[in-house]
């Protein structure tokens, strides 16, 4: 590794940032979700999908047990963690070295999956939610995902300086907690009530939304801001999904999270082939 690679540490696993785009696999074990609730209803039927994500260039998958589109409606403790925690176990059984992801605000379901063997929480109140989900993660040494949401806190402003006053209270917990920083990866939160515009500031600001030096994930696959812009429906968004990974790319994200793997992937990799020049061999 070179000078300025980084290296991000899952419980025992690593994953080295700086020299590609990685791919984060969306599993929704969800009947609501916007695009693929209700696909995946049995333990089998996730499970190759998962294969399937990380034979196509996942370098990791990240699960769900609670939709989390507008108006959703929200599921009880016990009912997320029936969703997601047999899955989670099933797949840590027959994928060992994989490396999972759960999308989850409730601590107690949280703490759950890190004991089923998840490696990072993505949690989309960014610590502003469930006073407990800091201690949770930094007592399992776990790596965190903290989204920006402007339903929590909406914008005012400048898109973008808004994000930064929102993740640096998502700091302020996360210190308090004991995390480090070698355990935050940020995740700007794109349609989480944002306006179109506010989406496409976003992703023109990947590089500056780079500058408080954490890895960054974007997530903008299949949502609103790949469709209603040109008119099209939640099914007819791979091209524009494809467009804004490779801007994401540009922007030097580290990660984008994303339904379509094997297309993204390739677009990734087109991607930093012009943008990241030193690893053509």
């Amino acid at each position: 590794m070179g000078s300025k690679d980084r290296v991000l540490k899952f419980r025992g696993r690593e994953v080295v940032l700086g020299e590609k785009t990685h791919i984060v696999g969306i599993l929704n074990a969800t009947p609501d979700s916007f695009s693929d609730g209700g696909l995946f209803p049995r333990i089998d039927d996730a499970l190759r999908r998962i294969e399937s994500m990380i034979q196509k260039g996942a370098s990791f998958v990240d699960i769900g047990g609670e939709s989390t589109r507008p108006n959703f409606d929200p599921v009880s403790e016990k009912e997320e963690a029936s969703r997601v925690l047999p899955l989670i176990e099933a797949a840590k059984r027959q994928f060992p070295d994989i490396i999972l992801s759960l999308d989850t605000t409730k601590s107690s379901v949280a703490k759950k999956a890190l004991q089923a063997g998840v490696d990072i929480i993505n949690d989309i109140s960014g610590f502003q939610g469930d006073p407990d989900m800091a201690l949770v993660v930094a007592d399992a040494g776990a790596v965190c995902i903290l989204m920006h949401n402007a339903r929590i806190v909406p914008i005012v402003g400048g898109t973008i300086d808004s994000i930064f006053r929102f993740w640096e209270m998502s700091f302020v917990v996360a210190e308090k907690a004991g995390l480090n920083r070698g355990q935050i990866i940020l995740d700007p939160g794109i349609g989480f009530e944002t306006t179109r515009k506010q989406d496409l500031d976003i992703l023109r600001n990947v590089a500056r939304l780079r500058a408080f030096g954490f890895p960054v994930m974007i997530g903008a696959s299949r949502k609103r801001v790949t469709g209603e812009l040109l008119d099209l429906s939640t099914d007819q968004r791979l091209e524009t999904t494809l467009a804004t990974t490779v801007c994401a790319a540009q922007g030097g994200a580290d990660f984008v999270r994303v339904h379509d793997v094997q297309e993204n992937a390739r677009a990734a990799r087109m991607a930093d082939l012009i943008y990241r020049p030193k690893n053509v061999n």
